[in-house]
């Protein structure tokens, strides 16, 4: 009789082992496809909700990958999570591995901030930079790693056709159409990059994003974009005044942002496909609104956030 506790002990000992066994299948962070990431993301509704632009009901939009406010990633702080503690994993979608930039100013009728040159300026020298070198790292499957390069702004078209006073997602993809038939390159290497002007602000913006990334499928192809609003509209809580305190802090926030969406296009243009970890963050959400600082590119400083590297499990400028 004192034999039976002891032996129900064991069978529910091996019962629980089983358990594990059959739902906690390993695979190394960040060196392959996550045979659980489907379950993950069921799992935990409320993660994805948190990236995701939601809709005039307050529904998400499915696909859009937002960048959080500074105070919405702060009431929103990550614990790691067991299954995947520090690194983003490899989804089997693509990357863009020779990546090319074209940049949209739409409507852009005043800008008083000159958020127009600032940006241009960032993006003509990211390329090839050591604060881009971490995207190195990560790779598909069809086309090997990503190459950080020079020149990868490519075009700028400044479209003047009017905009909505609050462009919906919907309004902002079809101008990511325009632009991609104006320019005709319908390749998975490119980002169209859609720049609204000041009072244009997308529903959500500077009270929970500051910018979000998508893409759109046309006939001639599957194309990237990244939605940039006017970034000083919202003031600190997109990145105004969080490294400079002088007149040219009022800018901070636009290449910190346009940075944030820059990384994220490439190594996961097709959002939820490519490189992010059991969390949903890509590899600049891991990182993003901390340890900001001036980076010297080839023509200028310009402030910008860390990165999160695999290779040493950190975020890294």
């Amino acid at each position: 009789m004192r034999e039976a506790p002891a032996r129900i002990y064991f069978l529910l000992a091996c019962l629980l082992l089983s358990a594990c066994a059959r739902n906690g299948t390993a695979t190394q962070p960040g060196t392959g496809l996550n045979p659980n990431a489907s379950q993950l993301t069921q799992s935990q509704p409320q993660q994805r909700l948190r990236y995701e632009v939601l809709d005039a009901k307050g529904e998400p939009i499915v696909g859009t990958h937002i960048m959080l406010t500074r105070d919405r990633a702060t009431r929103h702080a990550m614990t790691p999570n067991a299954a995947s503690p520090l690194n983003v994993i490899y989804h089997a979608g693509a990357v863009e591995n020779a990546p090319k930039i074209y940049l949209v100013f739409w409507g852009f009728r005043s800008d008083p901030s000159k958020e127009a040159p600032r940006l241009t300026d960032f993006l003509k020298v990211v390329g090839g930079s050591a604060w881009l070198h971490t995207v190195w790292q990560y790779y598909s499957h069809a086309g090997g790693y990503i190459k950080n390069e020079p020149g990868e702004l490519v075009g700028t078209w400044s479209d003047m056709s009017a905009v909505p006073t609050t462009p919906t997602f919907v309004e902002i993809q079809a101008e990511a159409v325009r632009a991609a038939t104006h320019y005709g390159d319908f390749t998975s290497d490119v980002t169209y990059y859609i720049a609204t002007p000041t009072g244009h602000d997308t529903p959500g913006f500077g009270t929970d994003f500051c910018a979000y990334h998508d893409s759109v499928t046309m006939s001639k192809g599957r194309v990237a974009y990244a939605v940039l609003p006017y970034i000083t509209d919202a003031g600190a809580a997109c990145g105004a005044y969080s490294v400079n305190f002088t007149s040219i802090g009022l800018l901070d926030g636009v290449s910190i942002v346009g940075g944030h969406e820059l990384a994220e296009s490439q190594t996961d243009p097709f959002p939820m496909t490519g490189w992010f970890d059991s969390e949903d963050e890509e590899i600049a959400d891991k990182c993003a609104w901390t340890n900001l600082k001036n980076n010297e590119f080839a023509t200028g400083t310009y402030p910008t956030q860390p990165l999160w590297n695999n290779g040493t499990a950190s975020c890294i400028q």
